[in-house]
C-alpha cells in the first residue's frame, strides 16, 4: 500500500532486529533543500509502524510523548522544580540515581512490575525504597500533568517496612559528649551541627554557605513544608568554630548515614541522619522552651497564623533558646 506524499514512511530495517520497522516522518527542509526527517521510533511489526504514523498524523504531540524514556520525563521534572524554586532535595537525587534501570524505558511502557523490580533490588535498604518509591511517585506525577501517561503505577509498588526501633532515636547525653571529644573527626562534626540547628540531613546538604552568618548567629535555609522552607535557623554558640572549620557538606543525608555507619565513634554507629534533629527537639522541650519558638526552630508548622512582626522580633529568641542544649 503506498501512502500518500508527506504522510511519512514505514521500512524495515537490514540486520535481525528485535523491532525492525522503524517509522520515519518528514519535518521540513534545510535552506540547501536537505529533506530533514524525524524517526518516531522502531517497531516489531510493520502494522505497528503505520499505527504510530497515523498517530502522529492525528496528534503529532501525543504520538512524541508515547516516545519519551523515563531518564528524559525526570530530567524534565528536575527542571521543573527548579524553575519553581523547589529543587529536589540532595536524598531524593541520590535515591533516582537507583532508577536507572528504567533510564531508557518508553516512559508510557512503564508498569508496576518495572518498579517493583527496582524496589526489591534494594530490600535491605527500607529506607532507601521508601525515599525512591517517593521519587517514582513524583515523577510519575509529573508525567500525568503532563499528559505523557494515565496511571500513577508508584502507588502500587509495595516498600519493605522500616523498623520503629531504628526511627527517631535522639543522642544520649554520653554519646554527645563523646561527639565532642571528636571535633577533629568529620562525621562527628557533622552530628553535632544536625543536633545543634535541628536541620533535616537535607536541608544541611543543600546549604549554600552564603546563608551561614557566623557573626549574626543564624542560618537561612530549610526545605520540604511552608514552615520550613527558608526559615531562619539559630546557630548555637557551641558550634561556631565547627561551622568555621567544616569547609565542605555532605552530598546527601544517605552518605552521613554511611559516614556514621562505618565510623570508629561508637556514638554514631546506631543512629541515622534525621536522629540530630530529634535529638535538638527532644533537648529543647526539655529545656522548656517555648513550643512556638521550637517550631519556627524545627521548622514545624504551629497551626496558629504568626505575623512577619513575631517571626523577626524573636530572632535573638530563637539564638537564646538554642543556647539552652
Amino acid at each position: 500500500m503506498k501512502l500518500p506524499n508527506g504522510y511519512g514512511s514505514v521500512y524495515k530495517l537490514k540486520g535481525k532486529r528485535r523491532k525492525p520497522f522503524t517509522a520515519v516522518v518528514t519535518t521540513g527542509k534545510t535552506k540547501e533543500g536537505k529533506i530533514l526527517r524525524k524517526t518516531l521510533g522502531y517497531y516489531a511489526t510493520r502494522e505497528e509502524g503505520l499505527d504510530a504514523l497515523a498517530l502522529y498524523r492525528k496528534a503529532p504531540v501525543e504520538a512524541e510523548n508515547q516516545q519519551l524514556t523515563f531518564k528524559k520525563v525526570m530530567d524534565e521534572f528536575i527542571k521543573y522544580r527548579e524553575s519553581h524554586d523547589k529543587p529536589i532535595a540532595s536524598n531524593y537525587m541520590t535515591c533516582m540515581k537507583n532508577l536507572y534501570p528504567l533510564n531508557n524505558m518508553v516512559m508510557s511502557s512503564i508498569r508496576t512490575r518495572h518498579l517493583q523490580g527496582v524496589i526489591d533490588e534494594l530490600k535491605d535498604k527500607p529506607s532507601t525504597c521508601a525515599v525512591t518509591k517517593s521519587c517514582m511517585n513524583m515523577i510519575f506525577k509529573y508525567a500525568i500533568m503532563e499528559d505523557y501517561v494515565q496511571t500513577n503505577y508508584a502507588t502500587f509498588v509495595i516498600t519493605p517496612v522500616i523498623l520503629n526501633s531504628k526511627a527517631h532515636k535522639p543522642f544520649t547525653d554520653e554519646e554527645i559528649e563523646e561527639l565532642w571529644n571528636h571535633t577533629d573527626d568529620y562525621a562527628a562534626r557533622i552530628a553535632l551541627i544536625l543536633i545543634y540547628t535541628g536541620m533535616r540531613a537535607g536541608e544541611l546538604c543543600l546549604l549554600k554557605k552564603d546563608n551561614i552568618h557566623l557573626e549574626e548567629r543564624y542560618i537561612i535555609g530549610g526545605i520540604k513544608t511552608k514552615a520550613g522552607i527558608n526559615r531562619t535557623i539559630p546557630i548555637a554558640e557551641k558550634i561556631v568554630p565547627i561551622l568555621e572549620y567544616n569547609d565542605k557538606l555532605p552530598p546527601s543525608s544517605e552518605h552521613i548515614n554511611y559516614l556514621w555507619r562505618k565510623s570508629k565513634i561508637p556514638a554514631l554507629n546506631n543512629h541515622i541522619s534525621h536522629d540530630g534533629r530529634h535529638t535538638c527537639e527532644t533537648r529543647l522541650n526539655n529545656a522548656n522552651v517555648n513550643l512556638r519558638i521550637i517550631q519556627l526552630i524545627i521548622g514545624h508548622s504551629g497551626g496558629n497564623s504568626v505575623d512577619n512582626i513575631y517571626t523577626h522580633k524573636t530572632t535573638e529568641q530563637l539564638i537564646e533558646a538554642i543556647n539552652k542544649i
